[in-house]
């Protein structure tokens, strides 16, 4: 971008940075403990942050060359062009705004090259966002990670959002660990073999045939707990496995 001055491109973000520096020097941060100041920091170094990204978005819609012609996945070429066709990005730095040239022609979707130059998800998430909810998520529940990442990116992530990229990222899990080597055991080492299952509850529905079956039949002996060698006949079992070498 040689005919945009630095200056120019990152004066918001600088005004930003201005504020968070004369908060520090005035009163408001005067006598403050280091958890305040920390906590208050953290807060204005995010803005800062998701205010260059910004700046930084910007600066490239306003440089994107026009061209002549856009050819679609579809093989339809598109020549009527628009600038300021916007997307909301949901950051690990907060939400942000792309904007960039639209290529259209009648009857087929709009086509966007700054999307693949930036690579871009279809969704709204970003890929690190997407990253840090599969990463939270596999420590524990989605309702933490959905917590989590709100307290960090300071956007707005719902569960079943967060359900999603957690799905997403899963996508490739069986052809990943099937291109995977599978050394031999060194001399000395001991492969190990560790499964655990658990019964999961099912939603009415969602249980095999026989087991449906069963449910439907099923009449409880005593109300508030099962009787010796009862079940309830409405779980299934989820199994997991890991394969891996020790050295004892």
């Amino acid at each position: 971008m040689p005919q945009y001055v630095p200056d120019e491109v990152f004066a918001r973000s600088r005004e930003v940075f201005a504020g968070a520096e004369g908060w520090l020097a005035g009163p408001g941060a005067a006598g403050l403990g280091h958890a305040v100041l920390e906590e208050e920091l953290a807060v204005r170094g995010q803005q800062i942050a998701r205010q260059l990204l910004q700046d930084y978005l910007d600066s490239r819609a306003a440089a994107e060359p026009r061209r002549a012609q856009v050819t679609g996945p579809d093989g339809v070429c598109r020549r009527r062009a628009e600038r300021g066709h916007a997307r909301t990005l949901a950051s690990v730095l907060g939400p942000v705004t792309v904007r960039r040239i639209g290529y259209r022609a009648a009857g087929a979707r709009n086509a966007y090259p700054a999307d693949a130059e930036l690579s871009l998800p279809p969704g709204r998430h970003s890929h690190g966002l997407a990253k840090m909810t599969a990463c939270e998520a596999a420590r524990g529940s989605l309702e933490q990670a959905c917590k989590l990442v709100r307290s960090r990116t300071g956007g707005k992530l719902g569960t079943r959002q967060c359900q999603e990229l957690v799905r997403a990222a899963a996508a490739d899990f069986a052809g990943f660990y099937a291109a995977r080597p599978r050394p031999a055991p060194g001399p000395g080492q001991v492969l190990v073999l560790s499964c655990d299952a658990k019964g999961v509850r099912m939603r009415p529905g969602q249980l095999r045939p026989r087991a449906q079956r069963a449910a439907a039949r099923a009449v409880p002996r005593q109300d508030g707990r099962l009787s010796q060698g009862e079940v309830r006949t409405r779980k299934r079992m989820a199994a997991t496995g890991a394969v891996y070498l020790i050295t004892p």
